[in-house]
């Protein structure tokens, strides 16, 4: 595989088992890792928003499917699961056989709209990424490593060039100020 395909996925978090979930991840079982990483899952990281879960991971991998299928075979991450899921509530729809859903990528890196992303870990480029796969069959993630997205880089929204950008297309249409917060 020439690059890899990104991955997310959303889940919520039991806020009356929040604090044992964060527990968990602060120290995920190696074993646990190790299996993600054999079945061809990089940079695998979990975010938190509140009680939403969100999860990425690259794959490098030639079938998804299998690898996905070896990771809910491996007896260590399936004694994780015993502790992780009641502290997840799934959101993935009914009768999928899936916890976390599976989520599509709206924006990738490398398309037309790159300009107002910057990188936080090297300001003077932005790397370009493959097109992701919604989340492939076990749907269950359990890692917590650092994201390190294509060549280390994490891309965020500027605001400023957000509010740049929409400064410009305001006045290109001609619909009056923009708000006060991006003018400043």
């Amino acid at each position: 595989m020439d690059s890899p395909q990104r991955y997310g996925m959303v889940i919520r978090l039991r806020p009356e088992r929040r604090d044992e979930y964060l527990r968990l991840h602060s120290a995920v079982w190696p074993g646990a890792e190790q299996a993600m990483l054999d079945a061809n899952m990089r940079n695998f990281t979990i975010f938190r928003h509140g009680d939403l879960l969100f999860g990425y991971y690259e794959y490098i991998g030639d079938d998804h499917d299998a690898d996905q299928a070896r990771i809910a075979a491996d007896p260590e991450s399936q004694r994780w699961w015993t502790l992780t899921d009641p502290c997840q509530e799934p959101m993935a729809p009914a009768g999928s056989g899936l916890r976390w859903a599976p989520m599509q990528e709206v924006s990738p890196s490398g398309s037309s709209t790159r300009s107002p992303w910057v990188s936080r870990t090297s300001p003077a480029r932005a790397s370009s990424r493959a097109d992701s796969r919604a989340c492939g069959s076990s749907g269950r993630h359990s890692s917590a490593s650092a994201l390190a997205a294509s060549e280390g880089q994490v891309l965020l929204p500027s605001p400023r060039a957000e509010a740049k950008a929409m400064i410009a297309a305001r006045s290109r249409s001609g619909s009056g100020p923009a708000p006060k917060a991006a003018r400043e």
